[in-house]
């Protein structure tokens, strides 16, 4: 979702900052991957929610998919995590999010309509600060949330 045109400079998010926490992402999804503390797909997602929402450091988003109940699902899924003060990022591109996820898992078929980044247990690492500085910071600003575009 880009920025409204309508807005200033000085009320818009720099574009090489914008791209360079979309590499972040990336990182950040990798490093959630190897240390076991990425949890994919609606369902996973929603129990892990449900049952402790504490230990979410980021939900991440896909913009629509264009399938009516994947969108209904993040919805609810967004609503629930503003409700417990999880951060939610949005993400362009819905396909390039399943390509990383089923790169990522060897396998063809996850569910990468919903991912969660769990806190690490030995702490966030700078990656994981990056982008949680970027949530509140964009959070502090009047303009809309951007969302973020991964590299190819």
């Amino acid at each position: 979702m880009p920025l409204p045109e309508t807005m200033g400079p000085e009320n818009q998010v720099d574009s090489r900052y914008l791209k360079a926490m979309g590499i972040n992402l990336l990182t950040c999804i990798k490093q959630a991957h190897r240390k076991r503390h990425l949890i994919c797909g609606m369902t996973a997602c929603a129990e892990q929610l449900k049952r402790d929402p504490e230990t979410v450091m980021m939900c991440i988003l896909p913009e629509d998919s264009g399938n009516v109940a994947a969108n209904i699902h993040q919805m609810l899924i967004e609503a629930f995590c503003r409700e417990n003060f999880v951060p939610i990022l949005k993400t362009t591109e819905p396909h390039k999010m399943d390509t990383l996820i089923n790169k990522l898992n060897d396998k063809k078929d996850v569910d990468a309509s919903c991912i969660l980044l769990q806190n690490a247990k030995l702490g966030p690492s700078k990656q994981d600060e990056a982008l949680c500085k970027f949530y509140n910071d964009m959070m502090s600003n009047p303009h809309p949330m951007p969302y973020l575009t991964l590299p190819d």
